[in-house]
């Protein structure tokens, strides 16, 4: 993790000095969608066991608090508010709050912003993470261990730049291994509904589709579970769902983003510290996204010379050899 641990330093300036006495640092998680858990595998769940963890780290030096508006729109704008009266380091995780967080920033003047993946105004720092390099390796391993004649599909959740880059980046993997191969794809718009993604899967398996990639978030389980009935292998996202669908499984794109929360408040605590306003792209080569070829599970479902050459392939993107282009407003790669 030292590349990693160097990423999120680099994010850093020191701005305060304060004694060893002090009050303790106060830090709120806001999220939006499927609910959080201690249990549970989905990237708002990975989330809070990041700051959970931070927590426990720090123990009195800090105060977390986290919040999930569910998808209720009325709660955007008061949720925002009570987060930043009660909080230091703002963490938000979904778009849902971009419409007020200038208003509100302007009425709290001091606090330290961060942002994944919400292209957030002036003062926040934009952590984004490159879904296409993640959604490429998803794509290849598709390829590879399709039957031969067979489609391979991916379920997405709500349309927006994430999904899109996920999207994005699957057809261009399955394309580099095999540019004949048919690609399935379905919005279900839902992060949290289940039964949505396994619908989704079901109308891929009467094509006769032999890989899907889940990259639905917590909704992705609908799908898994519908794989032995369907005739079909998956691909999880967000955590190693291998691990608890073996049989399901081949393997499962990492989004490292519980980590990187655990970075961001150590870095506020360790350098008394806030963030500039950048903006910061996560990928391969920081450790921030991966597939999981090699874990038990995976190494009993995909062959040693299919993960040995997608290590190829993660090689290539890191060094800048494969370059995933993206997709103008007509569908079309751009040179």
């Amino acid at each position: 993790m030292k590349k990693l641990i160097f990423c999120i330093g680099v994010l850093v300036f020191i701005f305060f000095e304060g004694s060893a006495a002090a009050a303790p640092r106060r830090a709120a998680l806001l999220l939006d969608g499927a609910e959080a858990t201690a249990e549970g595998s989905g990237f708002n769940s990975i989330c809070l066991k990041g700051l959970q963890n931070a927590q426990k780290r720090f123990g009195r030096k800090i105060e977390t608090v986290s919040y999930n508006i569910l998808e209720d729109e009325r709660k955007r704008l008061p949720t925002l508010r009570e987060a930043a009266k009660r909080s230091e380091l703002l963490i938000i995780t979904s778009s849902a709050y971009l419409e007020y967080l200038p208003q509100v920033a302007a009425e709290f003047p001091g606090r330290t912003w961060v942002a994944f993946e919400t292209g957030g105004p002036e003062g926040v720092t934009n952590i984004d993470f490159r879904e296409d390099e993640g959604g490429f390796l998803a794509g290849a391993l598709a390829a590879l261990t399709t039957d031969k004649g067979r489609p391979v599909g991916i379920i997405l959740g709500e349309r927006g730049a994430v999904a899109d880059s996920f999207l994005n980046g699957f057809e261009a993997g399955v394309w580099y291994v095999s540019p004949d191969v048919r690609i399935l794809s379905e919005y279900t718009g839902d992060y949290s509904d289940g039964e949505k993604a396994a619908a989704a899967a079901k109308r891929m398996s009467e094509e006769n589709v032999s890989v899907i990639f889940c990259a639905a978030g917590a909704a992705s389980a609908g799908a898994i579970e519908g794989a032995k009935s369907g005739g079909y292998m998956t691909i999880g996202v967000d955590t190693e769902m291998e691990r608890h669908y073996p049989d399901e499984v081949l393997a499962s794109v990492v989004k490292r983003s519980g980590h990187v929360i655990y970075m961001v408040v150590t870095e506020f605590l360790e350098r008394r510290g806030t963030f500039a306003g950048k903006d910061f792209s996560l990928g391969l080569k920081d450790e921030c996204i991966g597939i999981s070829t090699w874990t038990r599970e995976a190494k009993r479902n995909i062959p040693v010379d299919v993960r040995e050459r997608l290590d190829d392939i993660s090689e290539k993107i890191e060094d800048g050899l494969i370059v995933i282009k993206k997709l103008d407003s007509n569908g079309l790669r751009r040179n």
